[in-house]
């Protein structure tokens, strides 16, 4: 079946199936009018029911969905990325809509109008809440192994 053979709709169904099978959300924030949108798959991730239950601006994004401890760094990192134009990138926690955190790896990218200033940002959001705590388990695990090969080192220096 060729791409070209396929209705506008059959491809939009794929191409969500593909999203909601990776995890992956789009974002898109109009920067001159402040107002976001955000893919039926983030209502997925977020537990959301509908975009009514998504935050419509930057400031809604910032104050309901950002980790509050992850808002700084966050706002520093779009500063950065509007400033120097590079690629944005990080790994941030967001707050579902019980309000549980989650760990979620964002990347994306703004355009810029004839006059240099920022008109849109738009990116993606992937789930990596799960590898997020794998780490965490890991990174204990590693912490206890530590401590025990330390107590043993130091019982076979120091005999009763």
């Amino acid at each position: 079946m060729d791409i070209e053979n396929l209705s506008a709709q059959d491809i939009l169904d794929r191409y969500n199936l593909a999203l909601k099978s990776s995890a992956t959300a789009i974002w898109d924030w109009n920067i001159e009018t402040d107002e976001m949108f955000w893919s039926p798959s983030s209502h997925d991730i977020v537990g959301a029911l509908s975009n009514k239950d998504l935050p419509n601006t930057s400031a809604g994004f910032f104050d309901k969905l950002l980790f509050p401890e992850d808002r700084d760094l966050f706002r520093s990192a779009i500063r950065q990325h509007l400033k120097d134009k590079e690629p944005f990138d990080m790994e941030v926690r967001i707050v579902d809509i019980e309000g549980t955190p989650m760990w979620v790896h964002t990347r994306a990218q703004a355009e810029w109008d004839d006059k240099d200033q920022a008109t849109r940002m738009y990116g993606t959001f992937n789930d990596i809440n799960r590898l997020k705590n794998t780490e965490v388990a890991l990174s204990q695990k590693n912490d206890d192994l530590n401590s025990i090969t330390r107590l043993a080192s130091h019982d076979l220096r120091s005999p009763l």
